[in-house]
């Protein structure tokens, strides 16, 4: 039996033997977690005998098995797919077939003694006399009979046919050294069977490199296979951005609304509204929009946002802009010059504009440096996080020397255009990469890759 994960980018499978196993995103977890959404001790994996069941241990974070959020202790199905924060997860629960034990040897006598046989030793008779022991006469070789040499040539002759036919199909279906297409079917079909189409998609790109050599039979079989991952992808990221939404929820809205506006007062409910409206932005089709909605109308009772803000009411949005997260100076610097052109300048709004230059440098400066040791920690886990961090920070500065200090760190990370190009194709991305191309020195390095 096997854990199979995909934990952001990367993929591993553990073998599961009887015990309990902790998941988190902890350092002391069993099975580690470095995506997003993953509590330190997010569940407990029990393996008894045949038998696997999940314990959550997060209640408050997202834990799915096969599309269903679950609580407390339930069995895991084989071929089951677990979500874990935004992390996936499968248990493959089949044994591997024993080796069959060889067959004994048998002996004509038993070991150790002599055989006994008829003509052996005489036995007695009944009278007490002896009788002579039977002589074995040796029998006379008999000539063997072989088939003639025509026939053997005649039974040969299809058999080597058959044999470069298949040498022939094997040789159209490879165009280069390393490449078969029964493996690659072999390998798409078990992919696609556990649900993981990252070593489903590297396998089709081997394939269609190989496209050419196909012949027509392997090329109908790959096609459908092709539509098949692309479901499969297409299926997978629904249900991430399902999780991701999710998450959103409980992190940028539901805290919010627990922490903050039980008193129901005006600049709490503006910010509110704020985030409620980045939620519909970023997950239009999310099943809990109705319920984002029922709250914008709920909160919308003490605040309408096409109203000019007070200076309280910017303060506090003020505050959140910039010591809460994802941080945007850029966007605290374009309100304040805002309200002050139309309200004229105010101690409050004053004052929170002086330490402004200030903070962001210190938060700059902290936040690089954990992702630089992030990054050094060299798995793929940890360099997700590194690039998710740095780009966080690019995306919220108003000052060029600190995005062109940013430009030149990320200009050194291994593979940085890939990277890239593959945040730009996630929503929740789109954002904050328009954000950092505000500053000119983010902008130049987006063309030079071709971004």
């Amino acid at each position: 039996m096997r854990l199979i994960v995909q934990d952001g980018e990367e993929k591993r499978a553990i073998r599961l033997s009887p015990g309990t196993l902790t998941v988190g995103s902890a350092e002391t977890a069993a099975v580690r977690l470095s995506a997003p959404g993953v509590a330190p001790e997010h569940l407990a994996i029990h393996v008894e005998g045949e038998g696997v069941e999940i314990e959550v241990l997060a209640p408050t974070h997202t834990t799915e098995l096969s599309g269903q959020a679950i609580e407390g202790r339930v069995d895991w199905p084989h071929g089951a797919l677990l979500v874990v924060g935004s992390a996936r997860m499968k248990a493959d629960l089949r044994e591997k077939p024993k080796a069959a034990a060889p067959a004994p040897v048998r002996s004509g006598a038993p070991r150790g003694g002599r055989a006994e046989g008829r003509s052996g030793s005489a036995r007695g008779a009944s009278g007490g006399g002896a009788r002579p022991a039977r002589v074995q006469r040796s029998s006379r070789p008999r000539a063997q009979r072989s088939f003639p040499t025509w026939l053997i040539l005649l039974l040969a002759v299809p058999a080597i046919l058959v044999a470069w036919k298949a040498f022939q199909s094997v040789a159209q279906s490879s165009a280069s050294e390393g490449f078969a297409a029964k493996t690659s079917e072999e390998r798409l079909v078990e992919a696609i069977r556990m649900g993981d189409t990252t070593s489903a998609e590297v396998e089709m790109a081997k394939v269609r490199a190989n496209w050419k050599s196909l012949t027509p039979e392997w090329t109908g079989r790959f096609e459908e296979l092709e539509k098949q991952i692309k479901k499969e992808v297409a299926s997978g990221d629904a249900f991430m951005i399902e999780a991701e939404g999710e998450k959103h929820i409980d992190m940028r809205l539901q805290r919010f609304i627990d922490r903050n506006l039980r008193e129901n007062g005006r600049p709490e409910a503006r910010e509110f509204m704020r985030r409620a409206d980045r939620f519909l932005q970023l997950y239009p089709g999310h099943s809990k929009t109705d319920w984002v909605e029922r709250m914008k109308a709920q909160f919308g009772k003490y605040a309408k946002m096409n109203e000019p803000p007070t200076a309280e009411d910017l303060l506090f949005e003020l505050k959140y802009l910039t010591e809460g997260s994802p941080r945007d100076y850029h966007k605290a610097h374009e309100i304040i010059a805002a309200f002050q052109k139309d309200n004229g300048p105010t101690p409050e709004i004053s004052a929170f504009a002086a330490g402004l230059s200030a903070s962001e440098e210190e938060y700059y400066y902290r936040e690089m440096d954990l992702a630089e040791g992030l990054w050094e920690r060299g798995s793929a886990g940890s360099q997700q996080k590194a690039l998710g961090t740095a780009l966080a920070v690019m995306a919220c500065l108003s000052r060029d020397d600190l995005a062109e200090d940013g430009v030149a760190k990320l200009k050194g990370v291994h593979d940085i255009q890939n990277v890239l190009r593959a945040l730009q194709k996630r929503p929740e991305w789109a954002e904050p990469l328009e954000q950092c191309a505000r500053r000119p020195a983010f902008q130049a390095f987006l063309k030079e890759m071709g971004l």
